[in-house]
């Protein structure tokens, strides 16, 4: 089930060439096109600004227009939201945290629970157990 999240990994699609068909087109279907792009192109950048300036060809400048634009939200902010629902997934798959904390890009295992509960509410240690009772009760029925 590991490919519920697409591979992390520098090759793939010119995010330039993706961009400038997303910019010729408007329709609905484009729209969500283009939050796919940006979702698959977050986890190619490993979540991190620089990384997704390199494989887009753009600079970090042109970056936080088009985010704000299209995302209305800063860069940094997409990319941690889009970081915490991949670990979310990861942690259902792996049910590891280190390995999840270590697979997203974190230097220390500590700073990712810190960041998952600041989001969620909750540490994943919590969100895996609430997720082993729910799958319990489901098989209950």
């Amino acid at each position: 089930m590991r490919n519920c999240v697409p591979a992390i990994s520098s090759s793939g699609p010119t995010y330039s060439a993706w961009a400038r068909y997303a910019d010729s087109v408007t329709s609905q279907n484009t729209m969500r096109s283009r939050a796919q792009f940006w979702s698959v192109a977050a986890r190619r950048a490993r979540f991190n600004i620089q990384n997704f300036a390199e494989h887009s060809q753009m600079n970090i400048r042109q970056i936080e227009r088009r985010c704000q634009e299209e995302l209305g939200r800063t860069p940094e902010e997409w990319l941690s939201e889009q970081r915490m629902i991949a670990a979310r997934l990861l942690l259902l798959e792996l049910d590891s945290i280190k390995t999840v904390a270590l697979e997203l890009g974190y230097k220390y295992p500590s700073h990712f629970c810190r960041q998952f509960k600041q989001f969620y509410g909750l540490t994943p240690s919590q969100y895996l157990l609430r997720q082993r009772d729910i799958n319990a009760n489901v098989a209950l029925v």
